[in-house]
């Protein structure tokens, strides 16, 4: 197979598909400024790659059995002389180096050159006497020829044990852990039990059946893939899916933990966070592709949810130093 892909941009395509088979969503495949279909196909499966792995977050409120844990993607330190002192072993593994080819070489040949000028003006930030962190966009290259694009926290360190100060690069991900132990499951259970009986609160009976339950989730992953419909009203729903409007609202809100146009605007949001990440395309086009009614309700909904606007988040991924 190996022999047949030829074109670089398709040996990238292959190996970021081996990676996601591998439930590795963290990687991205670097892009070129070609227009043709094989550019069109790298944009969009970064952008499919970005939504299963928002996706995972999104997906925890309705499964008991879901839970979430911090992953450290990169810790390393750094002499004054910007020479890698140590490293921890997640990294090395992600750019497929080994941990004995880091240290005590220079980090800057393993980041991109976009990155690399950001990475040179920020050493000369902290050679200042009043810098102490700083949160940096960072990507790394793989061996693979792929881009590891990783939000970094840059920190000082002065150290009692030195002189001169060292320097600390660390990148965590929140994501899926998809097995909890029984036993500690039980625990939980057994725990939230026994805080309602000492409150003496009678465990709310839940209304839904199987089929509820199925039909509920359809209707949420219709949404999903309408989120350009403006005139989705609840009655639509309803008659669309055999059910009634109290049924609806009143299921919805039990499984998903939201409304249903709650939920419709988060996914909108969600979208439009995507796409102004991994496209060049304009914010009035997100805006009605993620179905919001003009741009200025748009990015007045974004603040809100974000806390920064969809400018601030283009300009963080488009300028490596922000």
């Amino acid at each position: 197979m190996e022999r047949m892909i030829k074109d670089p941009r398709l040996q990238h395509i292959f190996l970021q598909l081996v990676e996601m088979s591998k439930g590795n969503f963290s990687y991205k495949i670097p892009r070129s400024d070609s227009t043709d279909v094989i550019e069109a196909i790298s944009a969009t499966l970064n952008s499919v790659t970005e939504e299963i792995k928002d996706s995972f977050l999104h997906q925890g409120y309705v499964s008991l059995h879901d839970t979430y844990m911090t992953r450290v993607h990169l810790s390393i330190l750094l002499d004054s002389n910007f020479i890698v002192v140590d490293t921890n072993d997640q990294f090395p593994e992600l750019i497929k180096h080994s941990k004995s080819d880091l240290i005590g070489g220079l980090i800057a040949p393993l980041y991109t050159p976009e990155s690399l000028k950001a990475w040179n003006q920020l050493k000369e930030q902290a050679s200042k006497s009043s810098f102490s962190e700083q949160y940096i966009a960072l990507t790394f290259k793989t061996k693979d020829h792929l881009e590891l694009p990783l939000r970094c926290l840059f920190r000082k360190l002065l150290l009692p044990t030195s002189n001169t100060p060292h320097y600390l690069i660390m990148a965590s991900e929140i994501f899926k852990n998809p097995k909890i132990e029984e036993l500690q499951l039980r625990q939980q259970i057994a725990q939230n039990l026994q805080q309602q009986k000492n409150r003496k609160i009678v465990p709310r009976r839940s209304y839904l059946n199987t089929s509820d339950i199925k039909k509920l989730r359809e209707i949420g992953e219709y949404l999903k893939n309408n989120l350009d419909n403006r005139d989705i009203t609840l009655r639509d729903l309803s008659l669309m899916f055999g059910t009634n409007e109290y049924k609806l609202k009143r299921g919805f809100k039990e499984l998903y933990g939201t409304t249903v146009f709650q939920f419709l605007k988060s996914e909108r949001l969600r979208n439009a966070h995507v796409l102004i990440k991994n496209t060049e395309y304009s914010f009035k086009r997100i805006a009605l592709s993620s179905g919001f009614k003009n741009q200025t309700h748009f990015s007045r909904e974004f603040k809100a949810r974000y806390g920064y606007t969809p400018t601030a988040l283009r300009n963080t991924f488009n300028t490596p130093n922000t």
